[in-house]
């Protein structure tokens, strides 16, 4: 299994470093402390992560903050979370079983 942080928006198309791998996507924050107009401040910055892996990461989420004593594992259904395939906007009257997708999005209901 090789995670990936995708620094570049085009790794999944056509000659692109991830284009034709089973990708497994889910996207974050990371804070970093930068100078905005001379004032030290947090900036949460959005970041795509890729795991690239032949079969589904983990299907746990572990669940933690300041509040809670210990860290909570639980499954993803019980947070109604699930690996949903990506379907690209033109394939969407299709039925998804024939497309044989390749591309998975952590999706939340």
């Amino acid at each position: 299994m090789i995670v990936v942080v995708i620094g570049e928006h085009k790794a999944l198309e056509e000659g692109g470093e991830l284009h034709g791998k089973t990708v497994y996507l889910f996207g974050s924050t990371e804070p970093q402390l930068l100078d905005v107009n001379g004032e030290s401040k947090i900036v949460l910055i959005p970041i795509v992560v890729a795991v690239d892996c032949p079969f589904p990461p983990s299907d746990k989420i572990g669940i933690n903050s300041v509040q809670r004593e210990n860290e909570e594992i639980v499954p993803m259904k019980a947070m109604k979370m699930a690996w949903v395939p990506y379907v690209p906007l033109e394939d969407r009257l299709s039925r998804i079983d024939s497309l044989k997708p390749k591309i998975f999005t952590l999706g939340c209901t």
